[in-house]
């Protein structure tokens, strides 16, 4: 009998592609199933369209680790087990180093739009030739959108559950029902707020976020999917240099651009967070040293 969850692990295993504007493509998950501990393999076979430098691009490189995910329902590998699907994937890769985005979405029925079983993001990256995970990777640069079907392929047997055997000493009358309570509900997650400094998000007197500081707002997207329904606040402060109508609007440009990039990410309702430029108004540290302004350059981000 299939073991049923919500709560999943999932990390890319390989994919491989062809064509440069429509495009056929394969890519390989690993999935455990948290309830039963069981791995599947998870393949996604699809075609669809978009860009690509190289007309075939291959890999066999993947992220040490897996990613929490949810279920939209309790599900088992059969359940997935040749379900349509839609695909988004964007990477870059020079042959050794590559970095790179999955979406996919798998739905209940036929319909790939429809209602979703599984529905999550991976981010993955690797930077140089690492024993330990080995690339034969294509150079490449591509960004695909695909539909298709899953296909499971057991790593591991799920355990039968087995009928409870009747006890011969007792006599076999009516056992009356008693039906489970419904568990509690879970409590909601708390508040969390982030400081993260200016200086390693943006250069000096500008709003562009660098992108080796990426990582940083990486690991918020995880905190915002644990909420039902996210509501976030992005606040922008300055330092006491300078005009004050001039250190407001930095510190508004610079909350617009971390909302901005949680936009582009995909991040849960992101084109609702809400963007509050405080300018230099509340300081967290003496403006009379380097050391307290560089603190008080900073964004916060509130997650509720």
């Amino acid at each position: 009998m299939p073991v049923m969850s919500s709560k999943w692990e999932v990390a890319i295993k390989r994919s491989a592609s062809g064509g440069q504007w429509i495009t056929g493509g394969v890519i390989q998950f690993k999935l455990r199933n948290l309830e039963s501990g069981t791995l599947a393999n998870m393949w996604f076979v699809g075609a669809g369209g978009g860009g690509s430098l190289a007309p075939i691009s291959f890999s066999d490189t993947m992220k040490p680790g897996f990613k929490a995910v949810r279920s939209a329902k309790q599900t088992s590998f059969e359940d997935i087990d040749r379900k349509s699907a839609i695909m988004r994937t964007a990477s870059a890769s020079n042959g050794v180093s590559n970095i790179g985005a999955v979406w996919l979405k798998i739905s209940t029925g036929h319909n790939p739009y429809g209602a979703a079983l599984f529905d999550f993001k991976i981010y993955s990256a690797q930077f140089g030739p690492n024993v330990f995970n080995p690339s034969s990777t294509t150079a490449n640069v591509g960004i695909d959108r695909h539909w298709g079907k899953v296909l499971i392929q057991y790593l591991d047997v799920e355990p039968e559950v087995l009928p409870d055997t009747p006890d011969p000493h007792v006599w076999p009358g009516p056992i009356p029902f008693i039906p489970d309570a419904p568990p509690p509900p879970a409590p909601p997650a708390p508040p969390k707020r982030v400081t993260l400094e200016a200086d390693v998000l943006f250069g000096f007197d500008s709003a562009a976020i660098k992108r080796d500081a990426e990582h940083q707002l990486h690991n918020l997207i995880y905190e915002i999917e644990r909420r039902t329904v996210p509501h976030v606040e992005i606040e922008g402060h300055a330092d006491s240099s300078g005009a004050d109508a001039y250190n407001l609007d930095l510190s508004r440009r610079r909350a617009d651009a971390v909302k901005d990039w949680f936009v582009r990410a995909g991040a849960p309702n992101a084109i609702r967070y809400r963007v509050i430029a405080k300018g230099e108004r509340e300081p967290i540290a003496d403006n009379r040293t380097r050391e307290g302004r560089a603190r008080n350059r900073r964004v916060e981000i509130v997650i509720r």
